[in-house]
């Protein structure tokens, strides 16, 4: 949706009175540039978490289950307690901090996708954040 201000007058970055119009040529292939480049910015999120979700976590929850553990060096109840977190943090933190190949051929594969499919990228920056964790 294009709209002009009236008087120049905007109110949080949406306008206070706006009137329609028609956008020119460059002004849509602008539009559609910014929204392409939005979209492969949320792709470049969403595999770095899948990644961090799918691929690095259970890595961190494999090694922190060591067989030498003993009761002396053992972090007791608060390890148990907040072990997973700080994983899920790290996992994180390692996929989005490093582009790992697997995040990188995903999202790869994902923009190609999407610039088959343009008229997606504006359903991709628009879609809500679901809370997958809970």
């Amino acid at each position: 949706m294009y709209a002009t201000p009236v008087n120049n007058t905007v109110l949080g970055g949406v306008a206070d009175a706006t009137v329609g119009h028609v956008p020119q040529a460059d002004s849509q292939g602008a539009f559609e540039n910014e929204m392409m480049k939005q979209a492969e910015a949320v792709i470049d999120q969403i595999t770095d978490k899948f990644v961090a979700n799918a691929l690095v976590y259970p890595l961190l929850e494999h090694m922190g289950d060591s067989p030498f553990k003993t009761d002396y060096f053992d972090g007791g109840f608060t390890e148990d307690a907040f072990s997973s977190r700080l994983n899920m943090y790290l996992a994180d933190e390692i996929s989005a901090s490093s582009q790992l190949p697997v995040s990188e051929v995903l999202s790869r594969h994902l923009t190609g996708w999407l610039h088959s499919h343009p008229a997606h990228a504006e359903n991709i920056v628009n879609t809500q954040r679901i809370d997958t964790l809970g």
